[in-house]
């Protein structure tokens, strides 16, 4: 026993020696995560992320990690051959939690994108973004991901520019959070944005797989000729101001036109022109929406020589009981 002791008592040797295997094992395991960090997880979490937008991403290099978050480097969204659409991220902040994957397969991420830099092409149609990723592929219904993503996002400072079809470029900056849950396909934003002289904001909750939304918008001068370009309208408009305050209720995507709006819409000194028939246009209008019903005052339009003033009320079931009286003019 007293040999057992002996050989086991520490000796300076044992000491230093157990002190480098110690550094040893610290040093390959830090050699270890630093290595599956830097080289093995961007490909990965490209691939993944690749497969739920339906869109390649490179993720910049590894700035900065630790036991629950990890910062990237600028990280791009190319354009493809079909989609000139892109996006350029200056910095991207990761905070995850790793236990939820364990018991419920789904990842909770809080991302902070830094000054994103956005540019959006209109399509002839009219499309902007394409969304076909958010349908579901009754292929693959069954086949479930190997992890869920629940996403809390944080947009600081984003630039975008967004390219009517055929029209000049509108620049808009926009502040912000989100949140997107993959398995309960479900979107939550509050947005503040700049749009040239204007300031929006919009706030609610969207059901991804049927369209069901529940929204807030506040528009404040917002310049009519500006956001004319973004419509496939047959009038070219010069100036006018828009304001809104609403409450947006819609059902589904396939019932769009039940949507139930509450709250007031004012137009203020439409001017422009109507293509077609080479004639000006003017208008100034309010609108007060109350559900299925909107309360029409204040509003006259004119278009050539001709001016009317309408009163009354529109109810999207029922139809419309209306007061229009045309001001004299000469043909």
């Amino acid at each position: 026993m007293r040999r057992l002791l002996h050989k086991l008592k520490p000796t300076p040797k044992k000491v230093t020696g157990g002190l480098l295997a110690i550094a040893t094992l610290g040093g390959l395991g830090y050699w270890g995560t630093q290595f599956l960090v830097k080289k093995k997880l961007p490909p990965f979490l490209e691939a993944q992320i690749g497969k739920i937008i339906e869109r390649p991403i490179e993720l910049g290099e590894v700035k900065g990690f630790s036991l629950n978050s990890i910062k990237f480097d600028k990280t791009v969204i190319p354009p493809t051959a079909t989609d000139p659409d892109k996006v350029t991220v200056e910095e991207v902040k990761v905070g995850f939690n790793i236990f939820p994957v364990l018991f419920r397969r789904t990842l909770p991420l809080d991302v902070s994108l830094v000054q994103p830099n956005i540019y959006l092409e209109q399509e002839q149609n009219g499309e902007w973004l394409n969304l076909d990723f958010l349908a579901k592929d009754p292929e693959k219904e069954d086949k479930d991901p190997l992890i869920y993503f629940d996403v809390d996002l944080d947009v600081d400072r984003a630039d975008i520019t967004a390219l009517p079809y055929q029209q000049e470029a509108l620049q808009a900056q926009v502040d912000g959070s989100g949140r997107f849950h993959q398995k309960k396909a479900f979107a939550e934003y509050d947005l503040d944005a700049t749009i040239e002289q204007a300031k929006a904001k919009i706030q609610g909750e969207t059901q991804l797989e049927t369209g069901s939304t529940d929204t807030k918008l506040l528009v404040d001068n917002l310049s009519l000729a500006d956001a004319a370009t973004l419509l496939p309208i047959p009038v070219t408009i010069d100036r006018g101001v828009l304001n809104a305050d609403l409450d947006i209720n819609i059902p589904s995507f396939e019932e769009i036109t039940a949507a139930d709006v509450k709250g007031e819409v004012n137009l203020q000194g439409l001017a422009g022109e109507a293509t077609e028939l080479d004639a000006p246009i003017s208008a100034e209008s309010k609108l007060n929406f109350s559900g299925r019903d909107a309360e029409v005052t204040q509003t006259q339009a004119t278009l050539g020589d001709i001016t009317a003033q309408v009163d009354g009320r529109v109810n999207l079931d029922t139809g419309y009981d209306l007061d229009v009286n045309l001001l004299p003019f000469q043909l």
